[in-house]
């Protein structure tokens, strides 16, 4: 068996294979011989090792904390909305709703009502308003009752 050198160790690039373990088997004792007498080598595979370990705790962590993101209750969708970046603009576009609607609206639909004269029409019956009070049969609302064929 022959001993690898530094040179040939940093070229294969055996500290990163070996960790890997994508070594052979002949080029694992190799290089495993080599370590043991070099002090950068031997630095280099306890950076890799610890590296890699330090790479596995990372990614398990995180699959974690996706795991419990993804298990999440529901309820938390409906809880986005009372958050005050979503809860301030969505009131707030409620308050110029109301506030169209008692300004605008609704006094025109109150003016409307007042000046139109409406006819509420049934199966076989016109009922009209009325402001007279004479002949006819008037209703307990002043409403004139005349039935008409449909």
């Amino acid at each position: 068996m022959a001993l690898m050198d530094h040179n040939q160790a940093v070229q294969l690039q055996a500290a990163v294979k070996y960790v890997l373990g994508e070594l052979s088997q002949t080029q694992r004792d190799e290089y495993e011989e080599h370590y043991f007498d070099c002090a950068e080598c031997a630095v280099d595979i306890q950076a890799l090792v610890t590296f890699a370990d330090t790479a596995r705790e990372v990614l398990r962590q995180e699959k974690a904390s996706q795991f419990r993101k993804e298990s999440a209750p529901a309820r938390g969708r409906w809880l986005r909305w009372f958050q005050p970046v979503v809860a301030v603009p969505a009131f707030a576009a409620l308050l110029l709703i109301i506030a169209y609607q008692n300004t605008v609206t609704i006094p025109q639909a109150r003016n409307t009502s007042s000046r139109a004269v409406p006819e509420v029409y049934g199966q076989s019956f016109l009922l009209r308003p009325s402001d007279t009070r004479g002949g006819n049969e008037t209703g307990v609302n002043g409403a004139t009752l005349e039935v008409q064929p449909n």
